[in-house]
């Protein structure tokens, strides 16, 4: 007869459930709101695209759309989009900068009403050799409802292709 036994201790084989599940942290999944834009592929986060997972972000992204669109872009909504780009060759006139205001004003009242508007900046974006490139618009905003304030959003409206 070989001597091939072997003994083993109830304790090796592991932890007890009710020890295993004190022991457990709660992992919170946290869901992604929208898609990022640009669009680009996710590198990680188990989702084919990079998203949102927080509402500022979010915002933040929509607010940026919403200066960026010119009316007449997107399908089935004439009138969404702060139509920038038909004012960005005559940004130097006082005129033309309070009709940037008022819409930007109009069109975040009537699609995203729960923004407060706060400060309006335009600065220049010039090439090496003095050409325009583009106009650089900055909205400071605040969302009272989720307690977001002094945010801020940038777009650079280009002046050629």
């Amino acid at each position: 007869m070989s001597n091939n036994r072997k003994i083993y201790s109830f304790k090796s084989v592991g932890q007890k459930q009710i020890d295993f599940d004190e022991q457990q942290v709660d992992v919170i999944k946290r869901s992604p709101i929208g898609i990022l834009t640009p669009v680009s592929f996710a590198q990680s986060g188990g989702t084919l695209f990079s998203m949102t997972f927080d509402i500022n972000d979010q915002i933040k992204d929509n607010l940026k759309n919403l200066i960026l669109t010119n009316r007449g872009e997107r399908l089935m909504m004439n009138d969404l989009g702060a139509n920038l780009q038909s004012l960005v060759f005559e940004y130097n006139n006082e005129d033309v900068v309070n009709q940037v205001i008022s819409s930007i004003s109009n069109t975040v009242a009537k699609y995203m009403p729960f923004v407060d508007l706060r400060d309006f900046e335009t600065r220049v974006e010039s090439s090496s050799n003095g050409n325009t490139i583009g106009v650089v618009v900055t909205v400071t905003y605040a969302v009272p409802s989720i307690g977001a304030t002094n945010q801020s959003v940038e777009a650079v409206i280009y002046t050629a292709g």
